[in-house]
């Protein structure tokens, strides 16, 4: 047995100690620990080593220290020098008891009769505590950098504080779950600003609440409270973002609405509530389900917007459970990147709402849907529409639909059975637009290169199926339309085989039913 009173025991990685290592608490004996640990000795504190106050890890020593009950005198054993690579086994405690245990403002792990570790120093600045199981019953910590969760925190987390200053990271086995009632998962309150309190009462409580200007991404699953059962609470939101950016590519879901005692189930949750800031969905988000009852509770809105003019930014992927809910008093943005894939279709006037401006941003290939009641409703302003994209008109026939495009304004102006308008960001020049059936009943807006077709140009697709009074349109070799946009059309002049047309009227379908041209073909 080696003992001794009031020096450190240094050890080497290689050292080997053959019976007890008995330190003297009273003394402040110290283990100090160098280098990185390799065949030696393990060191388990509270069998083989016992006594000591102090442990010690040198800059750049790399250990795993066994931790047993009763190991750190109720006193306190003071950890110097711990930093990312090293770790503390506690034997005895789950990584729920230890994280339950351990104060991260202070740095100490206060574990009842079985005593204290105290993290006097270390490089905690830029870094955060770990508790993962140790594939048994006890518990590794370590430290990571940044300012995580790796465990089931039973309280709410505020952004900001000491304990989790932004950025945050929750780990793959992180869980945050409040046991107060209503209470919510993560509240940010970034900038010194006052946030709200956490949603109490019958509803169910946030899933994550931002009030100040954040960056935060979501990979896992954020959920709002369910609403009490009997009183028929609402279910609590899976986010609140006022300000800043947040990022989905995991689940966002609304808490589902509580079940009623003979009245109408509480309705669910929204997946998230937009009111200023920016969502970007590359995962899904879902509202959550109405409560049972007299009458069901309402579904929640996927994604419900508030008073502030908010963006919503959908990637190719992107899945909503549940409508898309913009406000009609502001012009909230919709953007689409990158090329559509196999995500959630954007409709506008259906699933989507009451945006005011719809943005293809650079590079963007989407195909966005939208009704004729939604565009004369909610006049639409898009952005960053180029060839490849395509606006399609659902319920708008193509056949005896015109467009006028207005190279001064850049508004295009389409007329079939209503009339649209639609302002642009810019001009296009050496492009042109055209409209075409969508084969389901409606009609695209896209664009195409070059100038409009003319007549002339079209002449031999028109010869195939026109008879020999209308050829003389096409010998006229008129322009339908301007060399920028669509102008102002074709002006039908007093050549002896025109007059021959008589009272005939010619509509834009008569040359479009064989595809000869597309709808936006205008007479004057």
């Amino acid at each position: 047995m080696v003992s001794w009173r009031g020096d450190p025991l240094y050890v080497d990685p290689g050292a080997v100690f053959n019976g007890q290592v008995a330190g003297n608490a009273s003394v402040n004996d110290a283990l100090q620990l160098s280098g990185t640990e390799s065949g030696g000795a393990a060191i388990t504190l509270g069998t083989q080593f016992t006594g000591f106050r102090n442990l010690d890890f040198d800059r750049g020593a790399t250990w795993t220290v066994d931790v047993a009950r009763g190991a750190a005198p109720a006193s306190g054993m003071i950890v110097q020098g711990f930093a990312t690579g090293d770790t503390i086994d506690l034997t005895n405690l789950t990584p729920f008891q230890a994280a339950a245990k351990f104060n991260p403002t202070t740095h100490v792990l206060n574990a009842g009769g079985d005593g204290t570790l105290n993290f006097l120093s270390g490089d905690f600045a830029d870094a955060y505590f770990v508790f993962n199981s140790d594939g048994g019953t006890g518990t590794d910590v370590t430290l990571a950098v940044g300012s995580g969760i790796s465990t089931t925190v039973k309280s709410t987390v505020t952004l900001g504080s000491t304990a989790h200053p932004s950025p945050l990271t929750i780990t793959a086995t992180g869980i945050i779950t409040p046991s107060t009632a209503g209470a919510t998962g993560v509240f940010s309150n970034i900038g010194g600003g006052a946030g709200a309190s956490a949603s109490t009462g019958t509803g169910g409580g946030l899933g994550l609440n931002i009030q100040k200007a954040a960056t935060l991404t979501n990979n896992g699953s954020i959920t709002g409270g369910t609403g009490c059962n009997g009183s028929a609470g609402v279910g609590g939101a899976g986010a609140n973002l006022l300000a800043g950016t947040l990022t989905n590519t995991g689940s966002l879901k609304g808490g589902a609405g509580g079940n009623g005692s003979g009245s109408a189930g509480g309705a669910g949750g929204a997946g998230v509530m937009l009111n200023g800031g920016s969502l970007i969905n590359a995962g899904t988000i879902g509202g959550g389900a109405g409560g049972t009852g007299a009458t069901s509770g309402a579904a929640g809105d996927a994604v419900k917007f508030g008073s502030a003019v908010s963006t919503l930014i959908v990637d190719p992927n992107a899945v909503f459970d549940g409508q898309v809910v913009a406000s009609s008093a502001v012009k909230d943005v919709l953007e689409v990147v990158s090329t559509q894939a196999g995500g959630t279709a954007v409709t506008l006037g259906t699933q989507f709402t009451n945006f005011g401006t719809l943005d293809f941003a650079s590079g963007a290939r989407w195909t966005v849907d939208a009704t004729k009641a939604d565009l004369t409703s909610h006049p639409l302003t898009i952005d960053g529409f180029a060839l490849g994209d395509k606006l399609d008109i659902t319920n708008l026939g193509a056949s005896g639909a015109t467009a006028s495009f207005d190279s001064k304004t850049h508004v295009l102006t389409i007329t079939g059975t209503t009339t649209i308008e639609l302002q642009f960001n810019s001009a296009f020049s050496g492009k042109h637009f055209a409209l075409k059936a969508d084969g389901h009943g409606g009609t695209y807006v896209e664009l195409q290169s070059g100038a409009a077709a003319t007549l002339a140009a079209e002449g031999h697709d028109l010869m195939n199926f026109v008879d020999d009074e209308h050829r003389a349109l096409i010998d006229t070799g008129r322009s339908l339309f301007g060399a920028e946009g669509l102008g102002s059309g074709l002006v039908l002049h007093a050549e002896p085989v025109l007059a021959a047309l008589g009272g005939h009227d010619l509509a834009s379908h008569m040359l479009m039913e064989h595809g000869a041209l597309a709808a936006h073909v205008m007479l004057k």
